[in-house]
């Protein structure tokens, strides 16, 4: 071996362990179908708990399947799925705990699973699945609308009607059911058959689109 061939050989000798380091750590580049959509922090931070990792977050970020999302004390979040001409919204309160799926799932998961605290979810195309929001207690299909869902404790969820319909289905007793037009506030609780919904008085009405008001600019 020539003078060439030592230095070539010494060459791949010290290469070829940190290319083997290179290969066994590169991202495939077909894992990033797996992004969703993406997130605004309106105030405080939301953590993005992704698999192992727990990732705080205070401007924007990308959101992945099976991301969970978890807001701070003053934690506001804006949320935006999109999948072809489907586009799901979600403005998400303080201390509320959130997990997102794709749009259009073979296993007929919701793109939002309301787990805690409060959120307002918008469709503003045409809805490509169903449901559109699962909590514990209940299963949320829509037409073409826009509401509000709490869960304070995990057997009860209570609904806010901004425009359209939803029905709200107990996951406990399905035959149980909710329909809950605009400025309408229904309760979905466990083994328990609904009452009517009820009209919302003006001051809680005007402070419900006020805690839940979009950002001005995604319109």
């Amino acid at each position: 071996m020539g003078r060439n061939g030592r230095r070539a050989a010494r060459t791949l000798r010290f290469a070829l362990p940190a290319l083997l380091v290179l290969i066994a750590t590169a991202r495939p580049v077909a894992a990033q179908t797996d992004v969703l959509g993406a997130l605004r922090v309106v105030e405080g931070t939301v953590t993005i708990l992704r698999g192992e990792a727990a990732i705080p977050v205070t401007d924007r970020a990308q959101v992945r399947e099976g991301d969970r999302l978890r807001t701070n004390g003053i934690g506001r979040v804006y949320v935006r799925l999109v999948d072809g001409a489907t586009t799901v919204e979600a403005m998400v309160a303080p201390d509320t705990r959130v997990a997102v799926a794709a749009l259009r799932d073979g296993r007929e998961r919701s793109p939002f699973a309301l787990l805690f605290g409060a959120l307002r979810l918008r469709v503003r195309e045409l809805l490509n699945t169903a449901p559109v929001l699962r909590t514990p207690s209940t299963v949320v299909g829509v037409k073409g609308t826009d509401f509000i869902a709490y869960v304070k404790r995990r057997k009860a969820t209570e609904f806010i009607g901004i425009a359209g319909l939803i029905e709200a289905v107990s996951r406990s007793r399905p035959e149980y059911s909710l329909r809950i037009g605009q400025r309408q506030w229904g309760e979905v609780v466990a083994n328990r058959k609904p009452a009517p919904p009820i009209r919302v008085p003006d001051n809680l009405w005007l402070r419900a689109l006020a805690d839940f008001a979009f950002p001005a600019d995604v319109r």
